[in-house]
């Protein structure tokens, strides 16, 4: 199990195989919830970049034919 979180110290957190531990900045005045989604954001992003890339060539056609099939859906 894969877990990404900020607080380590959380049940889910401590029985997971895999942690991504995000600074906590909730406590910083007014930025908390900004760097909070921009850290996720970031990290979420990585992740989809490590498992696209590998593949790249067949991911890249298989978006092409599902937005091919979405304008479809949408002109009906």
């Amino acid at each position: 199990m894969v877990v990404i979180t900020s607080n380590k110290n959380h049940l889910i957190a401590k029985s997971a195989s895999c942690k991504v531990i995000i600074p906590e900045k909730e406590t910083d005045y007014k930025i908390g919830t900004f760097y909070s989604q921009f850290a996720f954001g970031f990290i979420f992003d990585a992740i989809y970049s490590v498992i696209y890339a590998p593949n790249y060539e067949s991911n890249a056609n298989r978006k092409k034919n599902i937005d091919k099939l979405a304008d479809r859906q949408t002109k009906i």
